[in-house]
C-alpha cells in the first residue's frame, strides 16, 4: 500500500485517507519506520474500506462559479446564468442561478458577487433552520449565538461560551445533512462532550442522525481519519 508520511511534533499516529485516493500519515518526528509499518498493518482492512468507500461516493465536484458554470445548493447541482443589467443582483429563480451585473463578462466580479449572495444565503438559511430546531428540544436549551465561516476541517462547532459556529460550505449538502450538523451543535449546549448523555439526547431529537451523518460522509469532500 502506498503512503505519506508527515512528520511533525506530535504525540500520536494518524492515517488520513483522502478522497483522490491519497493516504496520508502523521507522524512524531522522532517515530521510527517499522513503528509505521505495524501501524499501518494493523489498520489496513480500515485503509482499503474507506478508499473503496471514496471510490463509490467520490463527493461532490467544486462549483465553478462563471458564466454557464454550476452552483451546489441543498445537494443540486443550479446553472448560472449571467446576464447585463444597472445593477448587481444574484437571485434563484427556476433551479437556476441568475446574476444580473453592470459588467457581464468580468467574471472575477461574477465570482465575487456569487461567493458573497452564497454565504449571505447560507446564514440566513441556517439561522433559521437553529431556530426550528431549538424548538424542537424536551428542553429549554441555553441561549446560543452564531457565526457562519469556512472551516477545513469541521463543518460546525459550539464552544462553552455558547457561540455556535457553521462551515458556510454545507449549504452545498442535502438539507438532512444540515440539520445533523445542526442539531448535533445544539446539542452541544447542554453536552459539551461526546458522552451517553449527549447522544442520548441527540436520539431524542433526531433519530435518524446516525443515517444523517453517513449521508454527510458520502457527500462530502472531507477525508477519513484514524
Amino acid at each position: 500500500m502506498n503512503y505519506e508520511i508527515k512528520r511533525s511534533k506530535r504525540k500520536t499516529l494518524t492515517i488520513q485517507v483522502f478522497r483522490d485516493q491519497r493516504v496520508e500519515v502523521r507522524a512524531p518526528l522522532r517515530c521510527k519506520d517499522s513503528e509505521i509499518e505495524r501501524f499501518m498493518a494493523k489498520h489496513e482492512n480500515w485503509v482499503i474500506n474507506k478508499l473503496n468507500e471514496s471510490q463509490a461516493y467520490p463527493g461532490l465536484p467544486p462549483s465553478q462559479f462563471n458564466h454557464q458554470g454550476y452552483l451546489w445548493l441543498f445537494g443540486e447541482q443550479l446553472t448560472i446564468e449571467v446576464t447585463a443589467g444597472i445593477r448587481n443582483i444574484v437571485s434563484l429563480e427556476q433551479g437556476r442561478l441568475v446574476v444580473i451585473q453592470t459588467q457581464p463578462q468580468d467574471s472575477e466580479k461574477t465570482n465575487r458577487l456569487i461567493t458573497r449572495w452564497k454565504k449571505a444565503y447560507a446564514a440566513n438559511f441556517f439561522e433559521q433552520r437553529l431556530e426550528y430546531w431549538a424548538t424542537q428540544f424536551p428542553l429549554v436549551l441555553p441561549e446560543h449565538q452564531f457565526k457562519i465561516r469556512k472551516m477545513k476541517r469541521q463543518w460546525g462547532n459550539c464552544n462553552h461560551r455558547g457561540i455556535i459556529t457553521i462551515n458556510s460550505q454545507l449549504i452545498r449538502y442535502p438539507l438532512a445533512c444540515i440539520d445533523y450538523v445542526l442539531v448535533h451543535e445544539l446539542t452541544h449546549l447542554k453536552h459539551l462532550n461526546h458522552g451517553r448523555g449527549f447522544y442520548s439526547l441527540m436520539e431524542k431529537v433526531c433519530p435518524d442522525w446516525k443515517e444523517q451523518r453517513l449521508l454527510l460522509s458520502r457527500f462530502s469532500y472531507s477525508r477519513n481519519t484514524r
